[in-house]
């Protein structure tokens, strides 16, 4: 159940949740809630913790990890009541939140042994994501980030799904 700025909100069919394989779902946005998981700790065993070096998207990160390996199960009733659009909201505090997702990406392609599809599935978000980035650079004339991202969108345009050097280097 959701609340946004005190008001009870429906949320967006984008934004429902599910269980099963749902590394392709988790790739567009973070599709499950530490506040609502329930985990062995054979998860974090297995799959590291939380990345703390990312000031946001951290719980994005850790899904994209063990969504790409295990099946997720999920209980279809409303148990946890969620509250957002208050003014110290992680998400309020940084602007272009993809950047952040975008380093998660990588991380995955480096360091998770994934199959051709997902390998296919993560380049395919990671160039819409920094596509998106870009853009929005553009429009705002920030040529710093315009600077920092294109070589990144420009390599991974440049390879195959197939070519692993990318993947590990």
């Amino acid at each position: 159940i959701w609340y946004h700025n005190n008001l009870h909100k429906n949320q967006k069919i984008k934004h429902k949740k599910d269980g099963g394989y749902i590394f392709e779902k988790c790739l567009k946005m973070c599709c499950i809630s530490p506040s609502s998981a329930i985990l062995h700790k054979s998860i974090f065993e297995n799959y590291g913790l939380f990345n703390e070096e990312l000031p946001v998207c951290e719980d994005y990160d850790f899904w994209l990890k063990v969504s790409a390996k295990e099946k997720i199960g999920f209980i279809d009733k409303e148990l946890v009541v969620k509250y957002g659009g208050h003014d110290d909201q992680l998400s309020k505090k940084f602007w272009g939140m993809d950047r952040f997702r975008i380093i998660s990406l990588i991380n995955l392609a480096k360091n998770v042994s994934l199959d051709e599809n997902q390998k296919k599935l993560v380049r395919q978000e990671l160039i819409s994501k920094l596509k998106i980035l870009i853009s929005g650079a553009e429009k705002r004339d920030n040529f710093e980030i315009m600077n920092q991202y294109q070589p990144i969108l420009e390599r991974w345009l440049g390879v195959s799904n197939s070519d692993t050097s990318v993947w590990v280097s």
